[in-house]
């Protein structure tokens, strides 16, 4: 995937994003060799006093997707210095992509 990332929402003090950003910039998709953010997996963060909840996008593979939550675990409890709850959810819905938008399809 070239161009800038697929946006991914935030909800928590402005002076967490830039930490929590950095966190997920950390764990890198084995498979595409890209970080999450830049994948398109990443959908909510939320942080407040006590907790870390990021909701992320399947992969194909559960194990990868495993992997990769658990990856995600542990850089945002080591970024957080481990002063919160961090909970990392599995979506039902696939990875977002700027080029899959079938109600733009071409009609010839």
């Amino acid at each position: 995937m070239t161009g800038r990332p697929l946006a991914w929402q935030y909800d928590g003090p402005p002076e967490d994003r830039l930490l929590a950003e950095s966190a997920l910039r950390w764990v890198v998709d084995p498979v595409s060799g890209a970080d999450v953010i830049t994948r398109g997996l990443v959908r909510t963060v939320v942080v407040d006093e006590g907790s870390v909840q990021v909701r992320v996008a399947p992969l194909p593979d559960a194990a990868v997707t495993a992997m990769l939550v658990e990856d995600l675990q542990a850089e945002l409890f080591d970024h957080f210095h481990g002063g919160r709850r961090v909970v990392v959810t599995v979506a039902s819905d696939p990875p977002r992509s700027r080029l899959a938008r079938p109600h733009l399809r071409r009609v010839a």
